[in-house]
């Protein structure tokens, strides 16, 4: 082809060409010649020269998938042997492709070994999608291969990006400062300072409910002073965080975080559906729990442990939302250092909250128990109850979390049923054991175990009470209990009996024949309500337990719901929520700490109210006792603030309704020199008549009224 082309060439061209065209044909001669001397070099020519210079080939490119979004390095491997090496593998598919999905082929795993065949301690995985690869650093996250290896889950992309690093360190830019919302502004405003409070209601149509955060003054209880008010502000519900720094508001995408000074959206949780959010005690973790039923049981995240200062999902559980605890949803010890769980199977699991590690040892321990309760201050002790099981008596055991010791022990026959109840402060923990015939079922008493947790070899008290036990209580910040108890399952009256712990459990009173189901403490005790609501009626009573005595009159609530004391014990709202009684007439009802009503507060379903929580106090346990030791000089002072806060009130109402006064003989003043000037006009409209008597008839009156500011007492 190459030669046709060149003899058309020839005899197309001018004559002036001739002698180049003859050129060229000399070299193809030449070069004819070397190919014959040379033939392998002619056969690759051979090829180049039967290519057709009009035809301009496409270039070939060959993509390499170079992407590591779908790979993580898998770190703190055992090292084995050749021996063990297929073994390893296989144990490492079946976990991944257990836990997080299916990988990306035959050749998806991949364990380096060194020269003499030994594993080198990591692994690379890919899997098939890159959200599996963000899954697996969720999911596989410390996962416990075996007692000495936890696994670690890292981006293969993090290699490129530490790789790439710049060798010359360049400061990064400083970025301009942002001041955040102050979450804790509420408690330098001087409403606080004065003993007041703030508080939550949520209320409205379904289509339009509202969500509102008030003050309550110390001063003026009755007054109304708003911080926040928004429409719409929840999809469900809302609550308070543990220490108030937050409020946290469900919506069918997940959770939103709001707060500040005004409320402000701090944070959001992405879980779908979500019908639980459960706050850590510190506040640093938030547990989110979602109502829908998983596809796949491999593929469930029902249970999402979140940090919220990250908003990273440090671990989650699966199973059904139905068999996942209500209140709470996980146990936490007070410093956060450990939780535990009931699995959907029935199981006590404790895990590490460092690194989120199941401690196998304790949760082996612990198997078979059905009940547990975590020391909620000042340890880390579980309790957990065994029930009898082949001819062995029940028990509870006490384990410290920390060190997966056993503490204590406490054996209890023919046991029915148990409870347990945690004192405030985690020094004292009450057990009592529902004694009967296991045939019949039939209750026979109750005893009553004290465990001083905080004293040497936790020694164990005993109280037998032949009464059925309606409802136990520990007094906050103290050592007394109260509990309520019926000699007939059937009555709906009952007695309530105060007992004293210290230095042994000792009766302090007994009020015979009470209609009471629930028991209240005040948040500081000393004072408890009564409150029966089990039946419609709501019957609320005020105690004093230290003088023994009633307090205030016996009010009623009726269908109320519940009985909400604020942080310092000045007031309690008995409250009837629409989502438990939504045919009853729905409200608050406020009252201080002696039974007096102070404010009755009905509104179109009503759903809830709380009051907002407190931080604990900066104040070491000295201080305090010193605070306390010397209160009277503490209370002239806080009187004589108080007297002049009272005084500068008085004023400012004297000083408002002098204003009034003025202000309306101002308005009378300019409407009579007005009737005056109109006089002559109204003369002339009616014929020169006079329109009224010269003598206006309006006279001043000046009366005078006294208002007592203060009354102070003094001695002559």
């Amino acid at each position: 082809q190459k030669g046709r082309e060149a003899q058309q060439v020839t005899h197309a061209a001018p004559a002036a060409q001739a002698p180049t065209m003859k050129k060229q044909q000399q070299q193809q001669q030449q070069q004819q010649q070397e190919k014959e001397r040379y033939p392998g070099e002619a056969f690759l020519e051979d090829d180049e020269e039967e290519e057709d210079e009009g035809f301009v080939p496409e270039p070939f490119t060959h993509t390499l998938d170079n992407t590591t979004s779908r790979m993580v390095t898998v770190d703190n491997l055992p090292v084995v042997g050749k021996d063990k090496y297929d073994k390893l593998c296989g144990v490492l598919n079946k976990i991944f492709v257990t836990v997080v999905g299916p990988l990306s082929g035959d050749n998806a795993l991949c364990v380096p070994c060194d020269e003499a065949g030994n594993t080198k301690g990591y692994a690379f995985l890919e899997f098939a999608t890159e959200e599996l690869a963000k899954t697996a650093l969720v999911k596989a996250q410390n996962y416990q291969l075996d007692k000495r290896h936890l696994l670690k889950i890292t981006p293969f992309a993090d290699f490129d990006r530490y790789h790439d690093v710049e060798e010359k360190f360049v400061a990064p830019a400083v970025a301009p400062y942002q001041s955040k919302d102050d979450l804790h502004s509420w408690l330098q405003q001087k409403l606080y300072y004065k003993g007041g409070d703030q508080y939550l209601l949520h209320y409205g149509p379904r289509d339009g409910d509202t969500a509102e955060v008030r003050w309550v003054d110390a001063d003026s209880p009755n007054s109304k002073v708003t911080v926040e008010a928004k429409q719409n502000w929840t999809e469900s519900f809302i609550n308070w965080s543990p220490l108030g720094s937050y409020i946290a508001s469900y919506h069918p995408q997940g959770i939103l975080l709001w707060g500040g000074e005004k409320f402000a959206k701090i944070a959001r949780f992405a879980h779908p559906g979500v019908i639980i959010a459960q706050f850590s005690p510190n506040e640093k973790y938030i547990v989110t729990v979602t109502g829908k039923e998983p596809s796949k049981p491999s593929d469930a995240q029902t249970v999402i442990v979140w940090e919220i200062r990250t908003r990273r999902a440090l671990i989650t559980f699966g199973g059904s939302p139905k068999d996942v605890p209500r209140n709470p949803v996980l146990h936490w010890t007070d410093d956060e250092q450990f939780f535990v769980r009931k699995a959907p199977d029935g199981s006590i699991k404790v895990y590490e909250t460092a690194t989120m590690r199941c401690l196998d040892e304790l949760t082996a321990k612990v198997h078979g128990a059905t009940l547990f309760s975590l020391q909620p201050k000042n340890g880390h002790v579980l309790a957990c109850f065994f029930p009898e099981m082949n001819e062995k008596p029940a028990k509870v055991v006490l384990y410290d979390v920390a060190t997966q010791e056993l503490l204590q022990q406490n054996n209890m026959y023919s046991t029915l049923q148990c409870h347990m109840h945690w004192q405030s402060e985690g020094e004292l923990l009450c057990v009592n054991f529902d004694i009967g015939s296991k045939k019949g079922g039939r209750r026979l008493k109750t005893n009553f175990s004290i465990f001083r947790v905080t004293e040497k070899a936790i020694p164990v008290e005993m109280l037998e009470v032949t009464d059925r036990i309606l409802a136990f209580s520990w007094e906050p910040h103290g050592k007394r209990f109260a509990y309520i108890h019926t000699a007939n399952a059937t009555a709906n009256r009952g007695g309530v009996s105060f007992c004293d712990s210290e230095p042994r459990i000792s009766a302090l009173g007994k009020l015979e024949d009470k209609k009471v189901s629930h028991l209240f403490w005040a948040p500081q005790g000393h004072h408890l309500v009564l409150a029966d609501l089990e039946s419609s009626q709501g019957v609320i009573e005020f105690f004093n337990v230290d003088e023994m005595r009633q307090m205030g009159q016996t009010s009623m609530h009726y269908s109320a719901s519940s009985v909400e004391w604020d942080n310092a014990g000045r007031y309690a709202a008995v409250v009837t929520s629409a989502w438990l009684t939504p045919n009853a007439e729905c409200g608050y009802l406020l009252f201080d700490f002696q039974g007096k009503l102070i404010e009755k507060v009905l509104k179109e379903r009503f759903l809830m109210f709380s009051w907002r929580p407190r931080p604990a106090s900066l104040l070491s346990q000295k201080r305090r006792e010193d605070i306390v030791r010397n209160l009277k000089s503490y209370r002239q002072q806080y009187e004589i603030e108080e007297r002049k806060e009272r005084d500068r009130r008085a004023n400012e109402q004297v000083l408002a309704r002098k204003k009034m006064e003025d202000d309306f003989r101002m308005r009378m003043k300019a409407g009579i020199e007005n009737y005056l000037k109109e006089v002559e006009q109204r003369r002339a409209m009616r014929g020169d008549l006079p329109s009224d008597s010269e003598d206006h008839g309006v006279e001043y009156v000046d009366e005078v009224e006294e208002v007592v500011v203060s009354i102070r007492e003094e001695k002559l």
